[in-house]
């Protein structure tokens, strides 16, 4: 079985401020003000867990340490060797073993070693973690054509890969051409359609000129999923990409409240959960409507901040 997160410890962030959080297994759910540093928490979890150790050269801080249910930590330093030393070093270890140690400078040129060091982690059985930004930082991501990795907002952001709506369309017009509807797909169009209250997401198999269309209460169609609102582009992207995600790993997910009416940020945790299957949800956020959906021995609220 995958490994859990047991603890996070972040000493003297942005060199003020440190954040030490214990997390349960199940739904935790970190409610907080702003500024309290719950998107710097999964900012780290995300670049850690999946191997971007360069973008720690790009935050302030002394000491990261996060720790698993077995006991293993990966902890991750940033110092300077002598007192008056201007070039600082990043260096992280897996228990009591250093993976790498090197001048923040030489972390770009280096990028490549510092991946495989992340193929090395693989053996330790890290968990699978699938992160998804506050929707303010995908909004003008969700309009790309391109599939690349994207970087947004600051440069210690972890990177994502998140489909964009034109993506979703031309998968749905790959899959209509097939004379079966794949699992994933069966599951993202029941779990979107848990959502739409006006309309229902449709597929057609062998169709080239309605593959799929949104089959509106008064019968009215659209054949693009851009006529989504906000909210509903939203939840319409984030269960594409769970469906589509390897099972059973860690989802970490900032405010996802926003652009949702209070329903939909009731029911969003349970729906991702019955998707992915995960082994921890961990999600920041403002709304203390998140997670309501779960009973309380389910879920973990807790207030986190400076």
């Amino acid at each position: 079985m995958a490994r859990k997160l047991a603890s996070l410890e972040a000493q003297f962030l942005y060199g003020h401020f440190s954040l030490t959080y214990k997390f349960t297994e199940g739904v935790n759910v970190i409610f907080g003000n702003n500024g309290g540093g719950k998107t710097t928490l999964l900012n780290i979890l995300a670049n850690a867990l999946n191997g971007q150790f360069n973008q720690f050269a790009f935050l302030d801080f002394s000491k990261i340490n996060i720790e698993f249910d077995d006991g293993r930590t990966i902890s991750i330093s940033k110092f300077r060797e002598q007192e008056f030393d201007s070039e600082e070093i990043i260096s992280v270890s897996l228990d009591d073993d250093v993976l790498f140690s090197i001048p923040v400078s030489r972390v770009s040129a280096e990028y490549s070693d510092l991946s495989k060091i992340y193929l090395d982690l693989i053996e330790y059985e890290l968990p699978y973690v699938i992160y998804f930004p506050a929707y303010r930082t995908l909004y003008d991501y969700l309009n790309l054509t391109s599939g690349e990795d994207h970087q947004m907002l600051s440069a210690f952001s972890p990177v994502i890969n998140f489909p964009s709506l034109k993506e979703i369309e031309e998968q749905l017009r790959k899959e209509s051409k097939s004379t079966t509807v794949s699992t994933e797909t069966i599951m993202f169009i029941e779990s979107v359609n848990k959502f739409f209250e006006n309309k229902k997401l449709k597929l057609n198999l062998g169709s080239t000129v309605a593959p799929f269309e949104l089959v509106y209460d008064d019968n009215k169609v659209s054949r693009q999923l851009t006529s989504l609102s906000s909210g509903e582009r939203q939840i319409t992207t984030i269960l594409y990409a769970v469906s589509q995600a390897k099972q059973g790993g860690i989802v970490l997910v900032d405010e996802p409240e926003i652009s949702l009416h209070l329903e939909w940020q009731r029911k969003i945790l349970r729906v991702i959960s019955s998707l992915f299957q995960p082994e921890q949800i961990i999600a920041c956020t403002h709304s203390p409507v998140i997670g309501a959906d779960f009973e309380l021995k389910e879920l973990d609220f807790r207030f986190v901040g400076r």
